[in-house]
């Protein structure tokens, strides 16, 4: 199973267990308690939903602390994705 089928698969499964309904599950997000880029793994153990905004909060601060990283990472990333748009099927 490819990390990403891994993540997609625990995902649905971290929901069920913290108890958030399927009709909820767009209100939250997927956070890694150990980030990824510091060997965090998919695994259930490692994930905990969170509301989106308290997620966004809590990567604002982390970016804050380790001096702009995050947000230079993902401004990079945006910027590629609208200049390479993915076709319509």
């Amino acid at each position: 199973m490819s990390n990403k089928e891994t993540y997609n698969s625990n995902k649905d499964r971290v929901y069920e267990i913290y108890g958030i309904p399927p009709k909820e599950k767009k209100k939250f997000s997927i956070h890694h308690i150990i980030f990824r880029r510091e060997g965090g793994t998919n695994e259930k153990s490692n994930l905990c939903p969170l509301p989106i905004e308290q997620h966004r909060a809590l990567h604002i601060k982390v970016d804050e602390e380790e001096g702009g990283v995050w947000t230079k990472i993902v401004t990079h990333h945006r910027r590629r994705k609208n200049k390479h748009p993915r076709r319509r099927r």
